[in-house]
């Protein structure tokens, strides 16, 4: 099968790639400077809070562009383009997850007493009942602020996974195809192999009806090398598909 190894298929998923990476780098400077300088102002902080989390839509917008492109590309490229193309997909997304889970706690990580003024701004307790609070009555407020939060964190966590689930199902789609053409091309090279070997005992075939001790040999050694691949695979099918999924990501 001849693959376009430079063609417009691989164009456009390095396109895809760099693009996912530009997000990430995005993303993680945003992250970064809210780490580094946390704002006081609660209207400042919103807004950087909204902007993060429209870089962090962006980069998962890019990687699932990215999935669909490489999947789209796997019918025109070689495997070991695909190959390579997955294991730099791979390497954006572990760094995408690490970033946005740096952002969720950044995003989490408020203050005792923050809670307390958001808490008191909420429900606008007059100064002369906020100076009398109890202790007891100040822990219910963070009680019931920190229920709040962990209501988000839940929400985070669900929107993580259905992502991870979604990029993995791609990335078995892709894995498939790829045993789908290596299938393809060994059946292509035994054809091959069998036609060579049939011309070679046409011509060095003996006048009595018998080949020669030369090509007798190559034919034998062959069959035999024949019958060892299939035992192999044999044995590949019986590990299972994880297994061949592994291998050919690494490979």
């Amino acid at each position: 099968m001849d693959y376009r190894r430079d063609g417009l298929g691989g164009v456009e998923v390095e396109e895809q790639l760099l693009q996912f990476e530009q997000a990430i780098d995005d993303l993680r400077e945003a992250v970064r400077q809210l780490a580094s300088n946390p704002l006081t102002n609660s209207q400042d902080r919103q807004k950087h809070i909204i902007q993060i989390n429209k870089l962090k839509q962006e980069a998962t917008v890019c990687m699932r562009s990215l999935a669909l492109e490489l999947r789209c590309s796997s019918s025109v490229l070689s495997p070991e383009a695909i190959s390579r193309l997955v294991r730099r997909q791979q390497l954006l997304q572990q760094q995408f997850k690490e970033v946005a889970a740096e952002c969720e706690e950044q995003l989490l990580s408020v203050s005792k007493d923050e809670l307390l003024q958001r808490y008191d701004r909420a429900h606008e307790q007059p100064q002369e009942e906020a100076t009398e609070a109890c202790p007891q009555q100040q822990r219910q407020q963070l009680i019931t602020l920190g229920d709040e939060i962990q209501d988000q964190t839940e929400l985070s966590l669900a929107r993580t996974q259905q992502q991870a689930a979604e990029t993995e199902e791609m990335g078995g789609a892709i894995l498939q195809r790829l045993q789908q053409q290596n299938e393809q091309l060994d059946s292509v090279k035994d054809g091959l192999e069998n036609v060579e070997c049939t011309e070679q005992v046409a011509q060095l075939q003996q006048p009595g009806g018998h080949c020669s001790s030369a090509v007798q040999k190559t034919w034998e050694a062959r069959t035999e090398e024949h019958f060892m691949n299939s035992q192999l695979f044999s044995v590949g099918e019986s590990v299972g598909p994880s297994s061949w999924a592994r291998d050919t990501t690494l490979g």
